[in-house]
């Protein structure tokens, strides 16, 4: 069953505005994608946000924005494209703020550098603070990994 300690740290996180870490799980998707040695691919990486709730798009005063970047030993000249954001209200204020809440995509280039050896498999970092019309959590980071394609360099001739 529940600990008493989980069941006291449960009501003293609501009693404080503050939600639960594990109330609503963001879904992370690295989507089916090809690398070719020396290029720069273009990954997509779908977010499901839970019905009800938004992450900032945006950092403002405490409030944390959404980033997403590869993890090593991929890397990423280039910045992530992030599609449009909505905007919400934040919790006991007035104040809009962009924000993602839904489904969404975010196209993210990777470098495939010529030399690189072993396994296909990309891992992602996914930092956000996910938020209510009530209150908004603590920052988390989301990690997942995909195994793609990887094809040697191609010649142009």
């Amino acid at each position: 069953m529940f600990s008493v300690r989980a069941v006291m740290g449960l009501f003293a996180a609501m009693a404080a505005g503050v939600m639960p870490a594990q109330i609503a799980p963001v879904q992370l998707t690295i989507e089916p994608a090809t690398l070719i040695r020396g290029r720069t691919a273009i990954v997509d990486i779908s977010l499901q946000i839970p019905n009800g709730y938004f992450i900032p798009a945006e950092t403002r005063g405490w409030l944390k924005g959404a980033w997403l970047q590869p993890d090593s030993p991929w890397l990423s000249r280039g910045f992530p494209t992030y599609p449009i954001p909505d905007s919400a209200r934040l919790p006991g204020s007035d104040a809009p703020v962009f924000a993602y809440s839904g489904k969404w995509t975010v196209r993210m280039p990777v470098d495939v550098p010529p030399g690189l050896t072993g396994p296909n498999e990309l891992g992602v970092r996914f930092g956000y603070q996910l938020c209510d019309s009530r209150a908004c959590g603590a920052f988390a980071t989301l990690k997942s990994t995909a195994n793609l394609e990887r094809q040697p360099i191609r010649s142009n001739c």
